[in-house]
């Protein structure tokens, strides 16, 4: 269970969130929706309709976020958000000194300790994933609800939905943005790249450095 609940992988047997078989535009203009909001899509993330991060995103801490547009009723347009990131397990980068090669035994030993501090670091905040025996993988979705809007006519508005969509996605991942940037400070101390200042309690940036564990 994470922050934004349980989590399905795509077309998982039994997901509660899977995308309504709304085929045709008598449900409240679905598919016209579904259409216009493609403007939004980076194109990045095949797991999703829209996929909001763009081609790094695998290099951010906050990884690959996107959305489905799963339901509209008379009053509300529901979309079901999904995050989703890497964290470096045995291919990590470590801040060692230079003359250490991978090969060598403070090598190995680093890149255990690494590996021990980064497990409890990884589960213990409130993610799904799973450790595929080289790094691990973080996901969580949230169910988000925006009104559905007409027009004086009668008209759904289509645009003005679009863009409600988008400032209630921006709200509904900050969670998920902060605490993976917790997460991955606590990271970047486990493989030297920052410390903690004894006297400020603020990160600092060692990556002009070269620390052995």
């Amino acid at each position: 269970m994470g922050i934004f609940g349980s989590f399905y992988p795509p077309g998982a047997e039994g997901d509660p969130y899977a995308p309504y078989n709304q085929d045709d535009d008598l449900d409240y203009g679905f598919l016209t929706l579904q259409e216009r909001l493609k403007e939004y899509d980076s194109g990045r993330w095949d797991s999703v309709q829209v996929c909001v991060t763009g081609k790094d995103a695998d290099l951010e801490c906050h990884g690959q976020q996107g959305y489905d547009l799963v339901a509209m009723t008379e009053d509300t347009v529901t979309i079901l958000i999904k995050c989703g990131v890497s964290i470096a397990g045995m291919d990590v980068c470590l801040n060692l000194d230079r003359e250490i090669e991978e090969d060598d035994d403070k090598f190995e030993k680093a890149r255990e300790y690494y590996l021990e501090q980064a497990t409890e670091i990884v589960c213990g905040f409130p993610f799904s994933g799973e450790w595929d025996g080289d790094d691990w993988y973080l996901c969580d979705q949230q169910e988000v609800t925006v009104p559905y809007k007409l027009d004086d006519d009668g008209m759904p508005k289509y645009d003005q939905i679009a863009k409600d969509i988008q400032v209630a996605f921006d709200g509904a991942v900050k969670d998920w943005d902060r605490e993976c940037q917790s997460m991955q400070d606590c990271l970047d101390v486990v493989a030297g790249w920052k410390r903690v200042n004894p006297e400020t309690g603020e990160l600092e940036d060692l990556s002009a450095t070269g620390l052995t564990k």
